[in-house]
């Protein structure tokens, strides 16, 4: 809504003012977003999309952060997608991980790597799934894919002031 910056020395390009972004099925919205764009002359190992010369390899969001994903909504203050690394980092405030069936909440962060199908909560972590609640200092969630495409839940581990709470 206010400016679209582009930084060519820095290979960056900075949006301000509910500023979006779009990358396949993945869409980040925040008050400022900016995307590194990879050196055209400096090529990465690794899985094709990376290798794109000039694509982005690095995207920061802060304020008011939004990532919509298919089926799941994450919301915080700052977020950070490191693509080459292939993992996404939320921080702030009011951290929250929705989808239709469960929610996860953290104090200090919520972090996804995507090569190792895991996410992590740290800091008072809260998992919510029907009548289930699981808490904990941190909390660990192992995925498998299926082979409709999606990702489930195989595994939740729980670590320090572990609460479980059930129905019975």
């Amino acid at each position: 809504d206010q400016t679209l910056e582009w930084y060519q020395d820095k290979n960056m390009y900075v949006a301000r003012g509910n500023a979006k972004v779009v990358r396949g099925d993945l869409t980040v919205t925040a008050d400022l977003l900016s995307a590194h764009q990879r050196d055209k002359d400096k090529k990465t190992s690794g899985d094709a999309k990376s290798n794109q010369a000039g694509d982005m390899d690095k995207l920061t969001a802060d304020g008011n952060v939004v990532i919509l994903k298919p089926n799941a909504r994450i919301t915080g203050d700052h977020a950070v997608d490191d693509v080459d690394g292939h993992v996404i980092i939320v921080t702030g405030n009011n951290l929250r991980y929705e989808t239709d069936k469960q929610i996860v909440t953290a104090r200090d962060s919520l972090e996804y790597y995507d090569d190792r199908k895991v996410a992590v909560a740290r800091g008072h972590a809260v998992a919510i799934k029907g009548e289930r609640h699981v808490e904990g200092d941190v909390l660990t969630a192992e995925f498998r894919a299926q082979p409709n495409g999606s990702d489930q839940l195989y595994r939740m581990t729980a670590i320090g002031n572990v609460t479980v709470v059930t129905k019975n």
